[in-house]
């Protein structure tokens, strides 16, 4: 991956759940390695901030609750 696009997605992974750059997504650069790399971040993404900060202060029952 470029290191333009790599900013790009570092930058905006979180704040968008995972939508890609480019129209093809991820599949744009044809790599699993690159594929394993942006999962977790795009299913950070998905997941709403608030339950993250109960997340991070031990309350894990809300991850399953969240709908």
């Amino acid at each position: 991956m470029p290191i333009w696009d790599a900013i790009n997605h570092a930058m905006t992974g979180l704040a968008t759940g995972g939508f890609s750059i480019t129209d093809d997504s991820i599949a744009t650069y044809d790599s699993a390695m690159i594929d394993f790399a942006l999962l977790p971040v795009m299913i950070l993404g998905s997941i709403a901030f608030p339950v993250h900060y109960l997340i991070l202060r031990g309350n894990l029952r809300n991850f399953y609750s969240d709908l």
